[in-house]
């Protein structure tokens, strides 16, 4: 589907509302056919954001120590970090802007798995040095999701059922390039 509708009959809240017009007046399809949009900020979220490249560079060493014990799990989270870049899901920051965020991120690695071995876990739940988390600080936006009970029930109606997974789902839709400070890594 390419849009979302919200079938619920119960009025927004004002943050809800915030969020739906900000992705209605901001939101852009580029040329290649990826979206662009903004992250939806609290008011003044400047003043609650502090400072997280100290804690992205511990836990990036942490991850560096790991990666040294590790060879299998070195190679793949080099692969993913380099076709991350190769395919322009990242860039290097060129207009460092304050306040900016950086995320520390891991990997998550299962051998035994068929499809992905590591999943990359770039983490906006670490609190930086005021005690709050890039999630704490973004607009949650309404519930898109169906009742999942209700899901289930009506997919008993029909004779045949698809679900597909999309790879690298979320990685092309792009933040606009002024909310890209919030996004950093080392």
């Amino acid at each position: 589907m390419e849009e979302i509708t919200n079938n619920k009959q119960e009025l927004l809240s004002s943050e809800e509302e915030y969020c739906e017009n900000l992705y209605k007046n901001t939101t852009t399809r580029r040329s290649d056919g990826r979206f662009e949009v903004k992250i939806p900020m609290k008011p003044n979220f400047e003043q609650n954001l502090g400072a997280s490249k100290q804690q992205a560079i511990a836990q990036f060493k942490q991850l560096e120590k790991r990666l040294n014990k590790q060879q299998e799990l070195s190679e793949s989270y080099k692969t993913f970090i380099d076709e991350y870049l190769n395919l322009g899901h990242m860039k290097r920051c060129t207009m460092p802007q304050e306040p900016s965020c950086f995320l520390p991120h891991h990997g998550v690695y299962k051998s035994e798995s068929t499809t992905t071995k590591l999943r990359v876990v770039f983490n906006a739940s670490a609190k930086t040095t005021t005690g709050y988390t890039l999630n704490q600080l973004m607009e949650s936006g309404a519930n898109l999701q169906q009742d999942l009970q209700t899901l289930l029930l009506g997919w008993r109606t029909y004779q045949y059922v698809y679900t597909a997974d999309i790879e690298k789902f979320y990685r092309q839709i792009n933040i606009q390039e002024a909310d890209q400070h919030l996004q950093k890594i080392v």
